[in-house]
């Protein structure tokens, strides 16, 4: 949706982040690497989510700062915000 450079026909913005909606049907899965140097924040918007096997719902949010992979699994029909930007 937004990123610093522009990339991926995404909005370009002055700051080091990367702004993503991701929409999950229930039952599938999605990996987000978490990369050194980076902060990411999810924010469910609606559904709900296994989260590295954490469960999650609607209006529930969580940050990672370190570099891991994530897997997020949807339970049900889901909408994510996701944002990843520098420490």
């Amino acid at each position: 949706m937004a990123s610093e450079a522009g990339v991926d026909e995404s909005f370009a913005i002055a700051q080091n982040i990367k702004f993503s909606v991701m929409e999950l049907e229930q039952g599938k899965a999605q990996k987000y690497e978490v990369k050194e140097g980076r902060l990411v924040w999810l924010q469910l918007a609606r559904g709900e989510l296994l989260i590295n096997d954490e469960l999650i719902r609607s209006g529930d949010a969580m940050s990672f700062d370190s570099r891991q992979n994530l897997k997020i699994e949807a339970k049900q029909d889901a909408e994510v915000l996701l944002f990843d930007m520098a420490k």
